[in-house]
């Protein structure tokens, strides 16, 4: 039997460990948990054996519990463990760890273990910081764009309210949805702009579903009716053809998104003007 260690200390200092006791057995020989049947330790293998398994395959593969180390498939050993031997390492390395958390102290392997966390860490750190700025650069390019092309110049309060979520759209990188909201936004605004007798021959004409090129098309034959500016067909026939491309096409280009976004903005201001 060990001799017994030291008495602890103040400020929760463990005493001082005993010496270990060393037991020399004939190879063969087992050591047996209290329960007479789990085997601890093996002494047909050779000792260098069970703490390789600790060291290599559950610290070094990091297993957190003993299913996965029990499933785990390896080649090329020479001496396959059996589940009962593989058990028995996994009690020993759990009492082993026991004992280095209890005295507040770690092996070559945790060392290893904690470096690689805190560097696998900052890598994930870094590469979120560069997904991040690859995100907000081109919005903080366009947020520049709105306030000094968009904000600064003179339009009306109900033209900003028109085009609020084609903005939001464009601010957002989806391009495509804010062409096709432009084009939506001019088409609610010239019906509410038409002269009631003009708006139910549009009804009539096209069955109520008029797209922005059959309204321009109204609007451009009766000019003197609506009293809407001559200048805005033209403006707006550019937004209904980028319109038109984003729902037949697909993807556009910040660039054409941005022009579409001045486009609706310039035509609204002037079928908006009093």
């Amino acid at each position: 039997k060990a001799k017994r260690g030291g008495g602890g200390a103040g400020k929760n200092r463990t005493g001082a460990g005993a010496k270990d006791l060393v037991i020399k057995g004939p190879v063969g020989t087992q050591v047996l948990d209290d329960d007479r049947e789990t085997v601890l330790a093996d002494s047909a293998l050779p000792e260098d054996y069970w703490w390789t398994e600790i060291e290599t395959v559950i610290k070094g593969r990091d297993l957190t519990d003993v299913s996965g180390y029990l499933n785990l498939t390896r080649v090329g050993r020479r001496s396959p463990l059996r589940e009962e031997q593989r058990l028995a390492v996994w009690k020993v390395y759990r009492a082993y760890q026991h004992r280095l958390d209890a005295t507040g102290l770690c092996d070559w392997s945790d060392v290893l273990q904690r470096a690689l966390d805190s560097q696998q860490n900052d890598l994930l750190r870094a590469a979120f910081a560069l997904e991040l700025l690859e995100l907000i650069e081109p919005a903080v390019m366009r947020a520049t764009y709105l306030r000094e092309c968009v904000v600064a110049a003179a339009s009306s309060e109900d033209a900003d309210r028109y085009l609020d979520e084609a903005t939001r759209c464009y601010f957002f990188g989806l391009y495509t949805a804010c062409a096709v909201m432009c084009r939506s936004v001019l088409e609610e605004a010239i019906k509410q702009k038409l002269p009631p007798s003009l708006l139910r021959l549009v009804h009539t004409r096209y069955r109520n579903t008029a797209t922005l090129g059959n309204l321009l098309h109204e609007v451009n034959n009766n000019l003197q009716l609506t009293g809407i500016d001559a200048d805005f067909p033209r403006i707006a026939n550019q937004v209904n053809d980028t319109g038109k491309k984003a729902v037949h096409q697909g993807l556009l280009s910040e660039d054409e998104a941005r022009q579409c976004l001045q486009s609706a903005r310039e035509a609204l201001q002037l079928l908006l003007r009093p």
